[in-house]
């Protein structure tokens, strides 16, 4: 009897930590606001991973000036928080970026994607929601939406809802 509660332990312990991986993917489609980013242009095509659009973000490259704490040397990898704000045609950008989670205002969680030694470089962030998974003809759709400058009409742009401790989850594309 020992042995099939140990089993039912473990089976319960699996399942619990599917559902909070599970969980802590949809929370800031539940919880979170929803913002409106422009999309830079990538190739959205891989062999290896099948039919999606990788997704470049205006706001993973946010000018050093915007960094509070001028002079500091940051790690890849390191979290970041980049405070949201709305600009013309509902497209939100960074206003600014801390190392400390913010007690108010719309921000982004993100990590470096390389080490910054504190020069004029701008930061390169990725926020965890780089990739959109389409067929084929629509991620072909969505590379030639992407291509197009900023403030050209027919941009892509995705809709992004971001909860409260600035985790975001993709909610959708809006294609011209």
């Amino acid at each position: 009897m020992t042995q099939l509660r140990w089993l039912m332990a473990a089976i319960a312990l699996q399942l619990g930590v599917l559902a909070m991986e599970y969980l802590g993917s949809v929370w800031p489609l539940w919880t979170g606001e929803e913002v409106r980013l422009e999309i830079a242009p990538v190739d959205p095509r891989s062999l290896f991973r099948g039919n999606y659009a990788r997704l470049a973000y205006t706001v993973a490259s946010v000018e050093s000036g915007l960094f509070e704490g001028p002079g500091k040397r940051l790690r890849k990898g390191e979290v970041v928080y980049v405070f949201l704000e709305e600009g013309e045609n509902e497209v939100w950008h960074a206003t600014r970026v801390q190392l400390e989670p913010p007690l108010s205002g719309l921000f982004l969680r993100g990590r470096l994607t390389q080490t910054w030694a504190g020069n004029t470089d701008p930061l390169r962030i990725r926020y965890g929601i780089e990739a959109w998974f389409a067929p084929k003809e629509k991620a072909l759709e969505i590379e030639r939406a992407t291509r197009r400058r900023p403030g050209e009409e027919g941009r892509a742009y995705a809709i992004v809802s971001v909860a409260g401790s600035g985790r975001a989850a993709l909610a959708r594309l809006d294609l011209p």
